[in-house]
């Protein structure tokens, strides 16, 4: 009973697979599956199988679907082991459908969230929430799924990471089962979390490991997604105020999001660069990045999202010499009217109201300092930054400069060092706070790389040691059983060359016994013709001027066979230089610079010198002068060409050529393809040894 329902198991596991994989199908395969099980079990009689009536009483056989045999039918009728077994396979085949179907169904509801992943990633993230409990009974691949999205929508909703624990393992699975974009995205989200835990070195090792893992052959590449992990490199430089390195992968962001297609995104990496341009003293570059940024939202109708994004340009416009009054008035106009952000009574939300500050400053520059003071008052709110706090006492105190009011002068004197002073403060503690946590990752990286360092070199040494003493005793191995096998292969060649030469010399010595016996004849009709000349003269010439005419011809015809004889001697007697040419690959192969050559190859450094080449080369041409001038004389045969083709005639194999001329496996097989095509006349490289033994070994 055990084992009559491990086998049905295996049917039964075996019929779910076929169903999962063929899809629109499976209906068909359940029906057979239920028809069969009755059958296979004796339960069922072969005649209530059939649907017509046979007189033949042999019952049919059916294929199994696990043995590849033919199952024979059982006892008729209805048991009850046979029903409880009956009942037990369909539960079983139920229980494993029913998976399938739910595994299709979490499949389904990922792929619907990571649809709105885009334009709703809130509605997306809580999808995926209310999915854990579920994801926890799906298979792995499946679980890491779930999990990569969730931290994909987690991550677009701005929802911030506590920890790495869970997407560490989701990032080591996809790193073995994923493709170049999952792998991407894994790391990526990564160094969003370590990015949210301010480990910027490590979120920056995260990133650069996500790149690294891009793959921009393939046609299905996320470009966008590597323009983002670009831009959050540049934003991680520009908080610890690195403007060259985030300027660098402002421009990659850049790049990928034009190529992606998203000009949107484009448009935004121009307005973060050109801020960054400012910070480096290069007004020019920032004019024209925030100009390119205008022109690409003004095609896509992004001109609000333009307006809140001008304020680099007013901003170079003013410190121009001379300002560019005009064309600052144009932009804060274009603001006022088109912003949308101001409320009937015209004001802006805080997080705006740098706009007043730049007013200010358009009027500081007409001479309007009245105009200048009230907007400068206008900017101010509640919560400002130290930054804004900067900008606003700095235009104060230029107002009140100018007006001469020397009380109003020390008051934002005050003011705008007290600011500055909290400012460079705030970004001494964050900097210092950042560049800690960067020595101190630093510190236990170099660590545990020198302790891994160490580690490998233990492991090389011992790996290569028991390499070494497997090398040397196979190739002893080897050397025995190719010597022997060589002696034997000689022994039988010789036996078979006296043979042969003994046969040929008892075919000549029968040949040279019949014409002896020919010539013993004619001997004997010529005396017999002599005595009966005298009495019939004109028959004796008539009949000796046939046997002569007869002899001629036998004469030439064993003669012709006893040259091809002797010629055939000749070519046997030569037996002993037939192998003059594997002998010469053999005496070649022990000369010092080859056996040099092939422990090289164990070496660290296994490249040829020239020094070696031309001694490599002077041997070649020693034992086979003809394959070496062959190469000299053909244009079409590189110093690279050659090299290769001489190695090869060596018997070297291509990943030993590669090490041996430090060249990668594709350039030495495209190498020997083209030899054989230039030499042979054949485009395959795995040829190039034969044609070479054959024309010059063989």
């Amino acid at each position: 009973m055990g084992s009559q329902l491990i086998a049905l198991s295996s049917r039964l596991t075996a019929h779910c697979y076929i169903i999962y994989n063929v899809g629109q199908t499976f209906h068909g395969v359940l029906f057979g599956s239920f028809l069969h099980l009755p059958y296979l079990w004796g339960t069922k009689s072969v005649k209530d199988m059939e649907t017509t009536h046979s007189t033949d009483t042999t019952p049919p056989s059916f294929p199994c679907c696990m043995c590849n045999g033919d199952v024979a039918p059982r006892q008729q009728g209805m048991t009850l082991p046979g029903i409880l077994r009956t009942c037990l396979a369909m539960l079983v085949l139920a229980t494993f459908l029913a998976g399938c179907g739910r595994h299709g169904d979490f499949r389904q509801r990922l792929d619907d969230a990571d649809s709105l992943m885009d334009s709703q990633p809130d509605s997306a993230y809580r999808i995926l929430c209310s999915l854990d409990s579920i994801a926890n009974g799906m298979p792995k691949s499946l679980r890491m799924y779930h999990w990569l999205l969730r931290s994909k929508a987690q991550n677009k909703a701005f929802v911030p990471f506590a920890d790495d624990s869970l997407m560490s393992s989701v990032a080591e699975y996809y790193d073995s089962h994923g493709n170049a974009n999952e792998q991407m995205l894994s790391h990526y989200i990564m160094g969003c979390i370590y990015r949210d835990m301010n480990l910027a070195p490590k979120a920056i090792e995260e990133y650069h490991e996500a790149v690294e893992r891009a793959d921009t052959t393939d046609s299905e590449f996320d470009y966008d997604m590597l323009a983002c992990i670009y831009s959050q490199m540049a934003s991680i430089y520009g908080r610890i105020l690195i403007p060259t390195y985030e300027a660098e992968y402002r421009r990659k962001a850049l790049c990928y999001s034009l190529k992606d297609g998203n000009e949107s995104m484009a448009a935004l990496e121009c307005c973060l660069l050109s801020r960054v341009y400012i910070l480096q003293n290069k007004t020019d570059s920032a004019e024209i990045s925030i100009l390119k940024a205008r022109k690409l939202f003004d095609k896509h109708g992004e001109t609000r999202l333009w307006l809140q994004l001008s304020g680099s340009l007013t901003y170079i416009y003013l410190r121009k010499t001379p300002p560019l009054l005009d064309e600052t008035k144009a932009i804060i106009d274009q603001y006022e009217r088109e912003s949308g952000l101001f409320d009937p009574d015209g004001q802006l939300p805080d997080r705006h109201k740098s706009f007043f500050c730049t007013k200010a400053e358009y009027y500081k520059c007409l001479g309007k300092l009245d105009s200048a003071e009230y907007f400068f008052r206008k900017a101010m709110h509640d919560n400002m930054s130290h930054t804004s706090c900067n900008r606003i006492y700095h235009g104060f105190l230029d107002v009140f400069k100018e007006r001469g009011n020397v009380d109003s002068i020390a008051k934002y004197s005050e003011l705008y060092c007290a600011a500055n002073d909290s400012s460079i403060s705030i970004k001494d503690q964050d900097i210092a706070a950042r560049m800690s946590a960067s020595y101190d990752y630093m510190l236990y990286a170099n660590r545990a790389n020198r302790l891994e360092l160490a580690h490998t070199r233990l492991m090389s040494a011992i790996v290569i040691l028991v390499l070494a003493i497997a090398t040397v005793v196979l190739g002893m191995i080897a050397m025995f059983f190719r010597y022997r096998k060589k002696t034997i292969a000689r022994q039988a060649f010789m036996e078979r060359q006296e043979n042969n030469y003994k046969c040929l010399m008892a075919e000549y010595d029968a040949k040279i016994q019949a014409l002896e016996d020919l010539m013993v004849s004619h001997e004997n009709t010529i005396e017999s013709l002599n005595s009966i000349i005298n009495s019939d003269k004109q028959n004796y010439d008539d009949s000796v001027s046939n046997l002569k005419k007869h002899y001629n011809e036998k004469f030439i015809a064993y003669q012709g066979e006893i040259l091809k004889l002797k010629e055939q001697i000749k070519k046997v007697a030569k037996f002993g230089t037939l192998s003059m040419e594997n002998i010469a690959i053999g005496n070649m192969n022990e000369e010092r610079i080859i056996i040099e050559i092939r422990n090289k190859i164990y070496q660290n450094d296994p490249i040829i010198n020239e020094d070696e080449w031309r001694e490599l080369t002077r041997v070649v041409g020693k034992y086979y002068p003809m394959f070496l001038s062959d190469l000299d004389n053909n244009d079409k045969i590189t110093k690279s060409m050659a090299r290769v083709c001489i190695l090869t005639f060596i018997g070297f194999r291509v990943k030993e050529i590669s090490a041996l001329m430090g060249m990668k496996l594709q350039s030495v097989s495209n190498m020997k393809q083209e030899i054989c095509s230039v030499l042979f006349g054949d485009n395959t490289a795995r040829t190039l040894g034969k044609h070479l033994a054959n024309r010059y070994i063989v």
